[in-house]
């Protein structure tokens, strides 16, 4: 028994070699709206998205797959938005952060990624995870 997101699932293949056409941009509002729908721990969005278009910019992440590739779209664990909902809520951070949430950050990135990956997989564009973009000065 098999469905469309099964067939998607299953005929996944990481691309390295793009096209030059650019993402159109509602096709882009697409895959940037399947992964924030993405499951996160306690719904708190832990990550932001970077969607990085301009060339220079895209070789200075030093993943040459990225740098051929129309788009990146850079998932950032973002610990900032739970110090933020402390603010906002009143709540004390020293009495509820954990160094855990570090960690849920990365998780709810990542998950955000899979999302975006099997919605552009599934509009027909080619995709490739680059784990090694850790830390980079791209101004």
């Amino acid at each position: 028994m098999t469905n469309p997101v099964i067939e998607s699932l299953l005929s996944h293949r990481s691309i390295r070699k793009y096209k030059p056409e650019p993402v159109a941009p509602d096709t882009l509002d697409l895959i940037l709206r399947a992964g924030i729908r993405a499951a996160t721990a306690g719904n708190l969005q832990l990550y932001s998205l970077v969607v990085i278009d301009d060339p220079a910019i895209k070789r200075a992440l030093e993943a040459p797959e990225c740098a051929e590739a129309p788009l990146a779209i850079v998932a950032l664990a973002d610990t900032y938005r739970i110090q933020r909902w402390f603010e906002v809520n009143g709540v004390r951070q020293i009495e509820n952060y954990r160094p855990s949430n570090l960690l849920i950050a990365i998780w709810d990135a990542l998950i955000a990624l899979h999302n975006i990956v099997i919605a552009a997989e599934s509009l027909g564009l080619g995709t490739c995870y680059m784990g090694d973009i850790i830390a980079r000065d791209v101004q």
